[in-house]
């Protein structure tokens, strides 16, 4: 059983530390501070002004993801001197995010092992992207 804890517990943390990135990626401001207490103690204040981390839902929910998708699409940068955007092809249970022009300048891809969930591949792609392009930007 305590095993079993332990990996739910790391998944947490995994789904935590991605939707910040992603979060930070949007622009979306955020709380990091969760305990409980002060989640009631902020909400009798009415001081709640941005959702805390925890409750950043982009692995759950299509409302949150799709507004990154968008985002990702929007983009224009440079890769070896070729300009270029990006293509997210979501269908089944896979997602793939390519160089609009398909030059193999970048390409993520993650397939659900269930083929109805195409949020999971897409939120992993869109994982895997943020952190190339945020390594990317830096160059």
């Amino acid at each position: 059983m305590g095993k079993m804890k332990d990996i739910a517990i790391d998944l947490a943390n995994e789904h935590r530390e991605s939707n910040q990135l992603i979060a930070e990626f949007m622009g979306q401001e955020f709380e990091t501070s969760s305990k409980e207490w002060e989640i009631q103690r902020c909400l009798n204040n009415g001081r709640i002004k941005k959702p805390f981390v925890e409750h950043l839902d982009y692995n759950v929910s299509w409302d949150w993801l799709m507004p990154v998708v968008e985002k990702i699409e929007s983009l224009n940068f440079e890769i070896d001197g070729e300009i270029t955007s990006a293509d997210v092809h979501i269908m089944y249970g896979d997602c793939k995010i390519v160089d609009e022009d398909g030059a193999g300048l970048f390409e993520f891809y993650f397939h659900s092992t269930d083929s109805k969930d195409k949020r999971k591949a897409t939120y992993k792609a869109v994982i895997e992207f943020i952190k190339w392009y945020n390594n990317e930007s830096k160059v």
